[in-house]
């Protein structure tokens, strides 16, 4: 998938007997065909997600962040966007023919991002005050508020509590007034009319049940994936527009 990290959806699916092996094996083919690379690139150039209020650098200074956070912070939300994206758009492919396809895409140029990420932090390494900040950034969009599962993205993002601080205060009004939430119909709407559609064939694969089911759940819902596809990418473009 060309990222330097493996993310939530592959490490849920390894726990499942051996699901990995057998959905990986359906996956990767398409990822190399470049195609998942290709859509992701242009989605957001066919869709406008509303923007927060213009961010600028005096106020990233205010907040104790400087130019090296900056590149970092752009380095993560550049991983994990481009993996979220990828899987979504990948995994609703296999979803949408039943773990059965012909492969038959042209293949299109790829690439690949080797950034050095810092460490993924645990909850346990997280300090009350910015944990709670992150249950509040993570609440946006989720449908059990804050009660819902912490996306890593945030946790991973954790070494910059005055950013996630950032994010908490120019998020809640798009929450407030439901931008966030059609951002995600947005999104998952793009992915529908405009996925990859594969060939089926008579082949079917035992694919486990429960496997089957996490993965369409994950796609399916605007909750789940497509939710964070959404988030991180307006924060992306947003501080991508930050004038030094």
């Amino acid at each position: 998938m060309g990222i330097p990290l493996i993310t939530s959806i592959w490490r849920g699916i390894a726990e499942i007997d051996d699901s990995l092996n057998e959905v990986w094996n359906l996956a990767k083919p398409i990822y190399m065909t470049g195609e998942p690379e290709y859509i992701y690139k242009n989605m957001f150039h066919q869709i406008n997600l509303y923007l927060p209020k213009e961010l600028n650098f005096k106020e990233l200074k205010k907040n104790h962040l400087n130019q090296s956070d900056l590149k970092d912070i752009k380095h993560i939300l550049k991983v994990y966007n481009r993996s979220n994206t990828m899987n979504l758009i990948t995994l609703s492919a296999l979803v949408n023919v039943n773990f059965s396809y012909d492969i038959n895409l042209k293949e299109k140029k790829q690439t690949s991002l080797s950034y050095k990420l810092p460490e993924l932090l645990e909850k346990n390494k997280i300090n009350k005050k910015t944990w709670k900040i992150i249950k509040h950034v993570n609440s946006y969009g989720a449908s059990n508020g804050q009660h819902s599962h912490v996306a890593t993205l945030w946790r991973h993002l954790a070494h910059w509590p005055n950013f996630l601080l950032l994010i908490d205060k120019n998020l809640r009004p798009l929450n407030e007034n439901g931008i966030i939430n059609q951002s995600l119909e947005t999104v998952l709407n793009y992915v529908n009319d405009n996925g990859i559609i594969l060939n089926k064939n008579t082949h079917h694969n035992n694919i486990n049940k429960l496997a089957k089911n996490i993965i369409s759940n994950y796609v399916e819902s605007k909750h789940q994936v497509v939710r964070m596809v959404a988030l991180g990418n307006i924060i992306e473009k947003w501080i991508g527009e930050v004038k030094c």
